[in-house]
């Protein structure tokens, strides 16, 4: 709870839910776009990110408590600092924190907390390790890219959306496609992979960029990376 003095905010959140860590990894990256990256050797397991907001800066914890017998068992700690901001930003940040942890937890549902010994070792084992692999040897700009392909041909698509319209991205009869709608009904057809990845990487510039800290841009690999999340499958 903030006061009229705080210069940070916390949410901590126990929660339940059947999907794996590796899909809730994905899902708060997308929703963040950020990377939340696990550490390696570290138990249980941990995946954490920095996440920019107006110029406050918010610490992500996810982390993966137990394998219960239907379900998973996680706790979300969301730490948002605004110590660095000048004072007549303080404010703003008092008042809006609460409505960012909100949005950002929006799909979860607290439960109470449990020990990793109420849970499966073999299974928690099992779920963990797709997340460990990734962090030891995440996947090159180029395999991303590839998949990212790959998945466009087999039916997957971009979506934007805004109050003047939006933009849809997908193969369609051998070639990928963006397609305008709403103010604007701009098609663009590319027949060429290099030519299609050159623009996908600047249409989602400043999307892939705009979450990081100030002076943190994020590699080309992890740009690559974001939009995959962004991908709907």
């Amino acid at each position: 709870m903030t006061t009229p003095d705080s210069l940070s905010a916390t949410r901590q959140l126990d929660f339940r839910d059947p999907r794996p860590p590796r899909q809730l990894q994905h899902l708060l990256e997308r929703e963040l776009m950020v990377l939340l990256p696990a550490t390696v050797g570290e138990a249980p397991l941990t995946c954490r990110g920095v996440v920019s907001v107006n110029g406050a800066l918010c610490q992500v914890v996810l982390r993966f408590v137990a394998a219960l017998p239907r379900t998973n068992a996680y706790f979300l700690e969301l730490t948002m600092t605004w110590a660095d901001l000048p004072p007549e930003h303080h404010d703003y940040c008092r008042r809006t924190s609460a409505a960012w942890f909100d949005l950002w937890t929006r799909a979860f549902t607290a439960a109470p907390p449990v020990s990793a010994s109420e849970g499966s070792a073999a299974r928690y084992a099992e779920l963990a390790a797709p997340v460990t692999a990734a962090a030891a040897d995440p996947d090159g700009m180029e395999a991303v890219q590839r998949e990212i392909l790959a998945a466009l041909r087999a039916g997957a698509s971009f979506s934007t959306a805004h109050k003047e319209g939006g933009t849809h991205i997908s193969w369609k009869t051998g070639a990928f496609v963006r397609q305008d709608h709403g103010e604007s009904d701009a098609r663009e057809t590319f027949g060429e992979e290099a030519d299609f990845l050159r623009f996908l990487r600047r249409f989602y510039d400043w999307e892939t960029s705009r979450n990081h800290p100030p002076g943190k841009p994020p590699s080309e690999s992890d740009r690559w990376q974001l939009i995959l999340r962004l991908l709907q499958r």
